[in-house]
């Protein structure tokens, strides 16, 4: 009986081990937690989960233009947000997703702040300011950026996300 529960024992003992040396942990650094959601939306349409310490986790695309940005950026993971997003505006620029605008180029931007999405003060204004010094660098000069806190009461600000998704999905499908 008490070899049984030795080797019992024993055996838990490895299962342990065997799982801890195959988790993230290397090195003791433990994996970030998600702290929130960024989404970027000019059509492209981006969302980037970021950790605590507001570095990329992920990014994923919420339609066919953002899927494929999105696709071509894996190397953002675990950069700071302000750089994901101002790398973001100058590839979706490059792509020729900014057209010309009353004597300049121009587009509407929104940066829309999930729901839930924990932040230190100070991380909205710093994702808007690399937003514009990206669009300054890419000669854009009739940019509108409308940032919007889920986490905030104004409901003007939602509606007008929602008008602009409308918007980005019925020209995609009279394209």
């Amino acid at each position: 009986m008490k070899q049984k529960l030795l080797t019992y024992f024993l055996l838990l003992s490895m299962i342990f081990c065997l799982s801890a040396c195959g988790s993230n942990s290397e090195n003791g650094i433990q994996p970030a937690e998600k702290a929130g959601t960024v989404i970027l939306s000019v059509n492209p349409s981006v969302m980037i989960d970021y950790d605590t310490n507001g570095l990329v986790m992920d990014i994923s695309g919420l339609n066919e233009d953002g899927l494929n940005l999105a696709a071509q950026e894996e190397d953002l993971l675990g950069e700071p947000c302000l750089i994901a997003l101002h790398r973001l505006i100058v590839d979706i620029d490059d792509a020729g997703f900014f057209v010309s605008d009353f004597g300049g180029k121009g587009r509407d931007i929104f940066l829309y702040l999930q729901k839930g999405s924990i932040y230190h003060e100070g991380f909205l204004k710093a994702l808007e300011q690399s937003i514009f010094e990206a669009a300054e660098e890419c000669g854009l000069t009739a940019v509108t950026l409308t940032t919007i806190d889920a986490n905030a009461e104004d409901t003007e600000l939602k509606e007008d996300l929602k008008l602009h998704h409308l918007y980005l999905s019925e020209n995609n499908n009279n394209e």
